[in-house]
């Protein structure tokens, strides 16, 4: 998807055609795969994406797509069936997920051979990325522990800022970008399982990669 120095920018409608109809395929193989993910994960309240209610006008749905829409449920903390969904906070999600988008793009960009930015890690920097991953899995189970969905949310943003400042350092690890997708997969399957095939290949299905969290 990307090109030398450019990359496709992000477009939900074309993501979400293609992973719906790539689950739709291998339906009940895909639910069971993503359901235990998500109990794994002890995650309650919206429905996740196979069960995603239909509380969404068209335009909604159109305009910000699926993965936006959920995530603005677990953000607002509001899943009553004529749940209404103002355009600031919906907005914001978008501007969320454009930074999601961004960050893995970038990092793959600094990651292909022959990139002049290409550098190899530290073993400071691979420590340092490690302990941050061990840190990020138990910040989001005890958020999901505790069912603080909202703050779930604002700690997957602060955290993407994070991992946007280590990648402008070259510091930023593909075992830690990889932690960080797994664990936005369940509240964001598309952009997720997209960005997770951008830099692990095709061939890599996202639902098969869960161990380390």
């Amino acid at each position: 998807m990307a090109t030398n120095s450019v990359y496709e920018p992000y477009n939900h409608s074309e993501i979400e055609y293609k992973w719906h109809n790539i689950w739709k395929e291998n339906s009940d193989i895909a639910e069971k795969k993503y359901l235990d993910i998500w109990h794994e994960l002890s995650l309650q309240g919206p429905q996740p994406y196979f069960l995603l209610s239909n509380n969404y006008s068209d335009f909604m749905t159109m305009d910000y797509g699926t993965d936006a829409l959920r995530l603005c449920e677990m953000f607002t903390g509001r899943h009553e069936p004529d749940m209404k969904i103002d355009d600031g906070g919906i907005d914001g999600i978008d501007r969320y997920l454009q930074r999601i988008w961004r960050l893995v793009n970038e990092f793959n960009l600094k990651s292909a051979v022959g990139n002049a930015e290409q550098k190899t890690l530290s073993n400071k920097d691979i420590e340092d990325c490690l302990n941050l991953k061990e840190s990020i899995i138990t910040k989001t189970h005890g958020q999901i522990a505790k069912g603080r969905y909202h703050s779930l949310i604002a700690e997957y943003m602060d955290i993407n800022n994070n991992l946007l400042k280590l990648n402008h350092g070259n510091k930023l690890s593909k075992d830690l970008l990889n932690t960080y997708l797994l664990l936005v997969f369940p509240v964001a399957p598309c952009i997720a399982a997209e960005l997770f095939s951008i830099i692990n290949g095709e061939d890599k299905d996202i639902m098969d990669c869960t161990d380390i969290i």
